[in-house]
């Protein structure tokens, strides 16, 4: 829904743009109209959108309020949620973009320490074949030294050892040369050489190298290689022709220390750059795991609290339905007492009817008895004058019981007749009133205790208002619910813009329809319309009976006219069933 009041929003926007800009390009302005009603549709839709937007952002922030607007505006919980997802989106998407930089940047910065390690082993090795080239030039040997290997699979041997290894090389062949005093002579140690010759040769000035300062082992074993070379030339008496290529060999170890230093220094910010990037990692881990543990955390007390939310509802049921159960037990146990009662009379009247006959019997059979000797005595007409008064005598108890069973017989008719007058009345289209009819069905039932005290709960006013049929209750339930809608987010302490900010937004509202469950407004009102639609007014008159405030105190009036309904229809139902008893009775 959020996304569609944006989208709308936008679209209204822009057309307004177009409207006002076509309006700023015409020539001939006309007079404005006044607003149509689907200008003022749009401008509503438009105000409510915003406004609906911005009590949703207004819920991400305040507790209260996003409790209050979840539980009473429809779609609020679904909004809600849907926002706060967006933001958690939003920050997981900002930790995973931070993370793939970090790790890119250390990948750069692993790459570039390779780079560096790689040239600075490359440097090494020039330097390295650099100083062998002089030396071979300046000893003249044709087997070179050979140059350790720098690959992963070897381990390079020290620039000492190799120097060493030279030096003894250079031992075992070369030509002994002695200088004093500006004479010079060559001999050899071998059998077969030549004769010795003498020259005198003037002696060149020494070869000086100075001392390269730095902390590098390569370049410091480098500088030694060629204090070592600049001496071996000054003792062989080669320092002239060995100057220039000692002085580039210098230089040239000169800028392999400069290049060294400057790989140091990128290697030390590479490091910290590493351990920034190791820190920052750290950081995203923390707050990684921060988040976890607050999403568990919330989790967990939406779990409670919809734990207990269950539990009071489940109290509730319960509760009403001991209570329920006890009233119909209550109710039960009086029907049953009643019941009973008038099963005692009727066994007690039968009975009696039976000991009557019985004694009429034993009278009768005394008086043939009687009749028989007397007549076997007398024989005469004093006999037939006794049998003849004996059968008057049966006749009238005959006539006096034939009298007994019209009369109540006209008294059950006459409660049949009021009956169904009474019941004609009650359950008419409209209702009116049925004073007569009552009076006329309890002077019918005069006789009988149980429906005197029944109809007796029926109040005065009732009788003479009348009581609405249930098609008068069903439309006129759909006014009432329209008028609770409209009030239902009102408090009970509510002003003015209280109610009319509770009308605006009652448009808004989702309806609910059937068996749904919670306490709210809404669903109160769906299982009220769901029992009435069903013929179940009792339930739905129970239903609506739980509502609190403004809404209870507008479906008041309703809630009272149902219940006189289903009272004087339990009253109706009570007198049929006893109406048919005395037939049955009677038949």
């Amino acid at each position: 829904m959020l996304r569609a009041s944006k989208l709308y929003k936008g679209s209204v926007s822009r057309a307004f743009t177009a409207a006002q800009r076509h309006a700023s390009t015409t020539t001939n302005p006309e007079i404005k109209k006044k607003g149509s009603i689907g200008g003022k549709l749009l401008g509503l839709t438009v105000v409510t959108a915003a406004g609906y937007g911005g009590a949703v952002y207004y819920a991400t922030t305040d507790k209260a309020f996003h409790d209050m607007f979840v539980a009473h505006v429809p779609g609020g919980k679904e909004s809600v949620q849907f926002l706060q997802d967006l933001k958690i989106n939003d920050e997981l998407e900002n930790y995973q973009k931070r993370t793939a930089t970090l790790k890119k940047q250390a990948e750069e910065l692993s790459t570039k320490a390779v780079d560096y390690s790689n040239q600075a082993r490359e440097a090494a090795v020039g330097a390295y074949q650099y100083a062998n080239d002089t030396y071979q030039k300046l000893t003249g040997e044709k087997e070179l030294p050979k140059l350790p290997s720098l690959s992963s699979s070897t381990t390079a041997a020290p620039v000492e050892e190799v120097v060493k290894e030279e030096k003894q090389q250079s031992k075992s062949t070369h030509k002994k040369i002695d200088i004093q005093s500006g004479k010079a002579s060559i001999s050899t140690d071998k059998k077969d050489a030549e004769p010795i010759v003498e020259a005198v040769i003037e002696k060149p000035p020494p070869i000086i190298v100075k001392n390269v300062k730095t902390n590098n082992t390569i370049v410091r074993e480098l500088s030694t290689l060629l204090s070592e070379l600049a001496t071996i030339l000054n003792d062989q008496g080669l320092a002239a022709s060995g100057r220039k290529v000692m002085q580039e060999a210098e230089e040239q170890l000169e800028l392999l220390n400069t290049r060294y230093r400057d790989l140091d220094a990128e290697q030390a910010a590479v490091l910290n750059a590493l351990v920034l990037l190791q820190q920052k990692s750290k950081n995203v881990e923390a707050s990684l795991e921060n988040y976890r543990k607050e999403a568990s955390q919330v989790l967990q007390s939406s779990h409670v609290e919809t734990a207990r939310r269950v539990g009071a509802k489940q109290a509730e049921l319960e509760k009403e339905f001991e209570e329920t159960r006890a009233e119909m037990k209550k109710t039960f146990a009086t029907l049953l007492t009643k019941e009973l009662g008038s099963q005692k009379n009727q066994l007690d009247n039968e009975r009696s009817q039976a000991l009557l006959r019985q004694s009429e019997e034993m009278r009768r059979q005394f008086i043939r008895e009687v009749k028989y000797l007397v007549e076997k005595e007398r024989a005469s007409r004093l006999g037939k004058l006794e049998m003849i008064d004996a059968r008057f005598k049966a006749l009238e108890q005959q006539s006096l019981t034939n009298a007994a069973n019209l009369d109540r017989s006209r008294q059950s008719h006459l409660m049949r007749v009021t009956f169904g007058a009474l019941h004609d009345v009650i359950t008419r289209v409209h209702k009116a009133s049925f004073v007569d009819e009552l009076e006329a069905f309890k002077n019918s039932a005069k006789y009988n205790e149980l429906l005197q005290t029944v109809l007796d709960t029926i109040p005065r006013e009732v009788a003479e208002e009348g009581v609405e049929s249930m098609g008068d209750l069903t439309t006129r339930f759909e006014s009432v619910v329209d008028e609770v809608r409209r009030v239902a987010l009102v408090p009970e302490d509510g002003g003015f813009g209280a109610h009319i900010i509770s009308m605006i937004l009652s448009h808004l509202m989702f309806r609910k329809e059937g068996l749904v469950e919670g306490d709210d407004v809404e669903a109160i009102l769906a299982r009220s319309g769901y029992h009435l639609k069903n013929g179940d007014l009792e339930d739905a008159a129970r239903e609506l009976n739980q509502l609190k405030g403004w809404p209870k105190r507008l479906a008041q009036d309703w809630i009272v006219a149902a219940r006189r309904h289903l009272e004087v229809k339990q009253v109706l139902e009570i007198a049929e069933t006893q109406t048919i008893l005395n037939s049955l009775l009677e038949a």
